[in-house]
C-alpha cells in the first residue's frame, strides 16, 4: 500500500504544473468574468485525499452532474463565501454560513456554476462510475487584495474524467555549480597502526609514527555520517627520509617482561576538522581523484580508543603516511584518596610517631626526586579499557 501511495504522490507531483496551468487559469478567468476581476486564485494543493487543513471550517457545496455516472463538487469555505459575497454585494452585511439567505445562496451557486463552465472542456464523460477513493481534489486559495479577506475553494472530480499530463522542465532551472566553492567541515581519516602501551609511554616530540595501515594514494572522508575512501594525488613535499634503524632502537630500549607494556592497542590518525569545498565532496562521491593540498598543513591528531594521545604534522615515509609528533597530551594525576585502613592507622599513631621517622621521610623524598622523567608515574593504564582476551 505504501508503494502505491508513493507512486501516486510522485505522479501528482509531476502533474502539478499541468493542473496549475489548466485549472488555475480557468478558475481565475471565471472569477474575473463573474466579478469583473478583483479576486486572486492560486492552486496550492493537488491530492487524492480531501484537504485536511482547517478541518473545523464549514463549507457551501455545489454539486454539478456532468454525465449519468459522475459529478463534480465545488466547496467554498465559509471564509471564501464571505470573500465572494463581500466582493459582489459590498461589506455592509456580515455573512453567516449557518444563516445564509436565499439571495446569498443563489449568488454563490451562480459563481460556482461559472467556475464549472470555464473548466468544463477539460472533463470527459466516462461510462465508469466514480468511487470515493478515485476522486482528485484541487484546493485553491482565494484572496481579495483590497479587503484582505481570504478563504479556500476545493474542486473535486473523478479521476477518470481527466487525463493529466506530466510536465517536466525542459532546462535546468538551477545549477549545482553555484555551490562548488562553498565550504563544509569534514573529518579526514589518514590511517591506523598497532602500538604497545610501552611504546605510547615512550613517545616524545619529534618522534615519527608510521601508519602501517595507510595508503598515500587514498584517505577516508566522513561528512555527517557519510563515509567513503577517495583517491588523492600525494604531495611530494611531505616525503622525508627516515633512518630505518630507529624503530629497532626503540624496541631494544623497551623494558622487557612487563605485561602491561606489551599490550597492543590501535592508534588512529586523522586531521582536525578541515574545510573542503562541496565541489571536492561531489568529486569524492563520483570517485574522481581529489586534490586536497590545501589541508596538508592542518594539524593531525593521534587517538587511541577516541582518546587524544598526541598531535603533529603529516609526513610520508616510503609508501605510508606518518605523523611527526609536536605535542604529547598527558592528564594531570589526581591526588590519591587514603583508604579506610590508612585513615585508621593515622588516627591511632602514638604522639610523636611522625617525628620519630625523619630519616624514612627523607629517603622517600630522595627516591621521589630521583625518579626519571617519563617513568610509570606519568602514564595511566586506566586510560584504556582492556578486555580479558587482551591479557
Amino acid at each position: 500500500m505504501t508503494d502505491i501511495l508513493d507512486t501516486t504522490s510522485k505522479e501528482l507531483f509531476n502533474q502539478f504544473e499541468w493542473y496549475y496551468q489548466i485549472f488555475n487559469n480557468a478558475v481565475q478567468s471565471a472569477s474575473d468574468d463573474f466579478l469583473y476581476a478583483g479576486l486572486n486564485f492560486k492552486l496550492y494543493s493537488v491530492g487524492k485525499n480531501l484537504d485536511t487543513m482547517s478541518p473545523d471550517e464549514s463549507y457551501f457545496v455545489t454539486k454539478v452532474k456532468i454525465d449519468p455516472q459522475n459529478e463534480i463538487y465545488i466547496r467554498n469555505s465559509d471564509k471564501a463565501v464571505n470573500t465572494i459575497l463581500t466582493k459582489a454585494l459590498g461589506p455592509n452585511k456580515k455573512f453567516n454560513i449557518n444563516k445564509i439567505t436565499e439571495l446569498e445562496a443563489k449568488m454563490v451557486t451562480a459563481f460556482n456554476d461559472n467556475l464549472y463552465n470555464f473548466m468544463s472542456n477539460v472533463f470527459m464523460p466516462s461510462a465508469q462510475q466514480s468511487r470515493k477513493f478515485d476522486m482528485t481534489h484541487l484546493t485553491f486559495f482565494v484572496r481579495d487584495n483590497e479587503t484582505n479577506l481570504s478563504g479556500k475553494v476545493i474542486i473535486s472530480f473523478p479521476g477518470q474524467i481527466v487525463i493529466p499530463q506530466s510536465v517536466m522542465s525542459q532546462e535546468e532551472k538551477f545549477s549545482y555549480n553555484f555551490f562548488e566553492t562553498s565550504l563544509v567541515e569534514v573529518d579526514l581519516k589518514i590511517g591506523t597502526t598497532e602500538f604497545t602501551v610501552g611504546d605510547l609511554k615512550a613517545l616524545e616530540p619529534e618522534d615519527i609514527i608510521v601508519l602501517e595501515n595507510s595508503n598515500i594514494q587514498t584517505m577516508r572522508v566522513n561528512y555527517k555520517g557519510y563515509e567513503k575512501d577517495f583517491r588523492i594525488t600525494p604531495n611530494p613535499a611531505l616525503i622525508i627520509s627516515v633512518d630505518s634503524s630507529g624503530g629497532e632502537e626503540m624496541a631494544a630500549n623497551m623494558p622487557s617482561g612487563n605485561l602491561w607494556d606489551s599490550i597492543q592497542v590501535e592508534m588512529g590518525a586523522e586531521f582536525d576538522k578541515v574545510k573542503i569545498t562541496l565541489g571536492e565532496l561531489k568529486n569524492i562521491e563520483q570517485g574522481l581523484v581529489v586534490d586536497i593540498s590545501s589541508v596538508y598543513n592542518s594539524n593531525v591528531t593521534l587517538k587511541v580508543e577516541e582518546k587524544v594521545i598526541a598531535s603533529g604534522e603529516l609526513v610520508i615515509v616510503n609508501d605510508r603516511y606518518g605523523v611527526r609528533i609536536n605535542k604529547i597530551y598527558a592528564e594531570e594525576k589526581a591526588e590519591p584518596v587514603p583508604n579506610e585502613n590508612e585513615m585508621m592507622q593515622s588516627q591511632s599513631m602514638p604522639e610523636g610517631y611522625g617525628e620519630a621517622m625523619p630519616e624514612q621521610n627523607m629517603v622517600g623524598e630522595q627516591i621521589g626526586e630521583a625518579m626519571p622523567e617519563g617513568a610509570d608515574g606519568d602514564f595511566d593504564y586506566s586510560d584504556f579499557d582492556l578486555e580479558d582476551e587482551d591479557l
